[in-house]
């Protein structure tokens, strides 16, 4: 299988940082309806470790 198919089938992994809970919330809401994207997590910007978040989530974006 091509890995462009391959890629296809597998959801894109999300790690979604800002300091405006709202709009995190909002975002992965509208987020989840899309088959192909999976929010794996959320932190705020001023959080003491999001690399450690994104070290721990492994997110694709």
């Amino acid at each position: 299988m091509p890995l462009d198919t391959v890629r296809a089938m597998v959801p894109l992994r999300v790690l979604l940082v800002d300091d405006q809970q709202m709009l995190i919330e909002a975002l992965a809401a509208k987020l989840s309806s899309t088959p192909d994207l999976v929010v794996v997590g959320h932190c705020a910007t001023r959080d003491p470790h999001p690399d450690a978040l994104a070290t721990l989530l492994r997110p694709d974006v």
